[in-house]
């Protein structure tokens, strides 16, 4: 069991502590050896200020260090620069109700975090800026997507993670139009960008566009979903053996699509037919990805939610687990892998409501790809 200062370091008055599911709010330093989560604590709606706190994990998350507000705002995703410094993206409203994008990076030298966040994208307009997503690259370059909601305009941008207050680049738009409602960012393995988003004109349909080179530019827009979907939520990653993949939810249940020689293939359905399931998330290292997601049964008596995750090697898929169950609501899952000699560590974190008031709880498995089995790691 958690100690109760264990437990404080992972608590919130949020039950958008976690979300939404294309940002990502854990992840591993190599360097240190350390886990590291964001989250938001505070605020009633999701695009009202909170704080940003942040913690870390030396022992695979059996204690977590005293957690540190780094900043106000809300929807915070994290990753690690190349130095093995965690960089940290997120919005925030002004006191005029305007909203804009900020980024904040603790600095190796000193193992401090500067007081003040700097600006990506200046809190210029009155409707939130949705949900970002975040991927740094090996050398160091940050991308990061966004919707900027009043003028419904898919923003990606690139910076150094590895300076204070960089110079902040822009792409041109992948997609624009009143019909944007979410989008979700990767890196493509030469290292430019790909996105997923969803368009909701004449009926909802997720697309993807890669960046090719500035002679180019975007790649022609494609429709991943069949016309029958209706699809939400997207997330999109790489697959093991290199190609776009990206994950939706339709008719309460996760649907899986990948790219292969520039075709999409048909969806494959990840969650079972008795389980109402959302908010997934995909997570790749080397041979091995991850879709996590939370589900609850369809028919009464309802009464309990689960985190489930499914594992994917090259050319097979792994049964459905249940990370965690319970009758207090769970939402949010967040997924990071760390390899080791032997096996695969999975990590969880996911928004829990404990009355009354939410933990981000955090739970890990152990993966061996071949023989293909899992065990679980008690972390409760």
């Amino acid at each position: 069991m958690k100690t109760t200062w264990e437990r404080d370091q992972l608590t919130t008055s949020s039950q958008f502590a976690t979300s939404y599911n294309n940002a990502r709010k854990i992840a591993y330093s190599r360097f240190e050896n350390t886990l590291w989560a964001v989250y938001k604590s505070g605020g009633e709606d999701y695009s009202d200020n909170g704080g940003i706190f942040i913690t870390s994990s030396s022992n695979e998350g059996n204690t977590w260090k005293e957690k540190l507000e780094i900043a106000e705002g809300y929807a915070p995703t994290i990753d690690i620069n190349p130095d093995g410094d965690p960089y940290v993206i997120f919005s925030k409203k002004d006191e005029y109700g305007n909203h804009g994008l900020y980024g904040i990076g603790r600095i190796l030298e000193n193992n401090q975090w500067p007081e003040e966040p700097w600006t990506i994208i200046p809190p210029d307009l009155t409707n939130p800026i949705l949900c970002p997503s975040f991927k740094i690259r090996n050398d160091g370059i940050g991308f990061f997507s966004v919707i900027k909601a009043f003028w419904r305009e898919l923003c990606v941008g690139y910076f150094n993670t590895r300076i204070i207050n960089p110079e902040i680049h822009f792409l041109p738009s992948p997609a624009t139009g009143a019909d944007l409602s979410w989008q979700s960012l990767t890196l493509l393995g030469n290292g430019n960008p790909a996105v997923a988003y969803l368009r909701v004109d004449g009926g909802k349909r997720v697309c993807f566009r890669y960046w090719r080179d500035p002679m180019h530019g975007w790649s022609p827009e494609e429709q991943v979903t069949p016309d029958n979907h209706i699809p939400s939520y997207p997330f999109i990653d790489i697959t093991p053996e290199g190609n776009p993949c990206i994950v939706w939810v339709h008719d309460n249940k996760i649907f899986f699509s990948q790219r292969i020689n520039g075709v999409w293939t048909s969806p494959l359905q990840l969650s079972p037919d008795n389980k109402i399931a959302t908010s997934p998330q995909i997570k790749r290292l080397h041979s091995l990805l991850v879709v996590s997601w939370k589900q609850e049964p369809v028919t009464p008596p309802n009464g309990y939610y689960e985190i489930a995750y499914r594992t994917y090697i090259p050319g097979s898929w792994g049964n459905v687990e249940i990370v965690d169950r319970g009758d207090e609501y769970r939402d949010f899952p967040n997924i990071e892998i760390k390899e080791t000699n032997i096996d695969y560590k999975i990590y969880f974190l996911f928004t829990k409501k404990s009355e009354p008031i939410y933990e981000c709880i955090f739970r890990k498995r152990s993966f061996i790809p071949y023989p293909i089995f899992s065990t679980i790691i008690e972390n409760e």
